[in-house]
């Protein structure tokens, strides 16, 4: 049980204001204020009401779902963001080796799309080479294709020209 402090003091009024209860005392008017609390309720208070528990209770949930689907939505990011790496990486590491070859070995493979599959963690990446002459350099594009997520098609091509030594 609350115990408040109460002060009563002799005030003259003034139209509009309201300090707490007031009480007519000969032409002046008692004006009872009411301290410990930063708002003076009407009755005193014994606990609090189911509605300010449920006002209470749905700003908690809105806060944890809102934070749970932050996470989530970064987890899926980081998750994303790691499996393009690694298609730009084979990506990369493919260009590098068709640089160090001699550029007359460089020639389209005989099917039209030569593609390699490379399974790295529980993704299986596909690499595809295209080679093609353009008489003074040769364009050679390596595109990566996965698919982390069933029905969710991803790819990085990579594109560079090698101009004979």
């Amino acid at each position: 049980m609350a115990i408040f402090k109460v002060k009563t003091t002799s005030v003259t009024a003034k139209p509009g204001i309201r300090l707490g209860s007031s009480l007519a005392c000969g032409g002046q008017k008692q004006v009872v204020l009411r301290t410990g609390q930063a708002w003076a309720p009407r009755k005193a208070r014994k606990g609090t009401s189911i509605v300010e528990v449920m006002v209470a209770v749905v700003i908690f949930m809105l806060v944890i779902i809102g934070s749970a689907m932050m996470f989530a939505t970064g987890m899926a990011h980081i998750s994303r963001q790691g499996h393009r790496r690694a298609a730009v990486h084979l990506a990369a590491q493919k260009l590098e080796y068709l640089k160090g070859c001699d550029y007359d070995e460089l020639v389209q493979p005989d099917e039209p799309e030569a593609a390699e599959t490379l399974p790295v963690g529980d993704v299986s990446y596909t690499r595809i080479t295209e080679i093609q002459d353009h008489s003074l350099y040769k364009e050679v594009k390596v595109t990566i294709n996965w698919s982390h997520i069933p029905g969710w098609q991803h790819s990085v091509i990579l594109t560079t020209f090698i101009a004979p030594k």
